[in-house]
């Protein structure tokens, strides 16, 4: 007789989408019924410079997990124009480079205002609302440019497209999708239901 393992096993063996699909993909939704950019911490003599994140998301689920993310363009440049060493090491451009240090600086400071690690949403009117959101260490998500950008003729460079991935790759605690990645990924979902 097979145990649970071997039918979750089964399961999987017969629908591996998930494991691109289920695993990867988190629902998110807006804070509430105000808009996704928000400014996260206000200009002040105690904290410094104030922050505003493009999209101030939550996860759908029991305790929501928060999520900052920078937009930029889909004509952002991934990579710097020129070689930074020939004849096959390509880095990423200061626009990518700029944007991943925004999206952390900005939860940092957000982090740095909330105490705990659970926190509940407040109306304007300063009542509580039913939810709460886990603050430890919130997803930060990166939407950036165009993988197109390293095709010429239909073919793709192969030591533009492996710089770019190694670099983002690396960054720890930021996801850095590219326009194009995440209209596929839309499309999956559309196309799936």
């Amino acid at each position: 007789m097979a145990g649970p393992e071997a039918v979750w096993q089964g399961f999987f063996e017969e629908n591996p989408w998930i494991f691109g699909y289920g695993l990867n993909l988190v629902a998110c939704e807006p804070l509430d019924d105000g808009k996704l950019e928000r400014i996260t911490t206000g200009a002040n003599i105690f904290t410094g410079a104030g922050k505003r994140s493009d999209a101030v998301m939550r996860s759908k689920g029991f305790i929501s997990s928060l999520l900052l993310c920078e937009i930029k363009t889909h004509r952002t440049p991934l990579l710097a124009s020129a070689l930074y060493r020939a004849p096959d090491v390509y880095q990423v451009s200061k626009d990518v480079v700029g944007a991943v240090a925004q999206v952390q600086k900005t939860a940092h400071k957000a982090l740095r205002l909330v105490t705990g690690e659970l926190h509940r949403l407040y109306r304007n009117d300063g009542a509580p609302t039913d939810i709460e959101i886990s603050t430890a260490r919130p997803r930060q998500v990166l939407v950036i440019g165009s993988l197109t950008e390293f095709t010429d003729r239909s073919a793709t460079n192969p030591e533009k497209i492996t710089s770019f991935e190694q670099y983002r790759r690396s960054i720890q605690d930021v996801e850095v999708i590219t326009f194009d990645e995440l209209y596929e990924r839309a499309c999956f979902i559309v196309e799936d239901r």
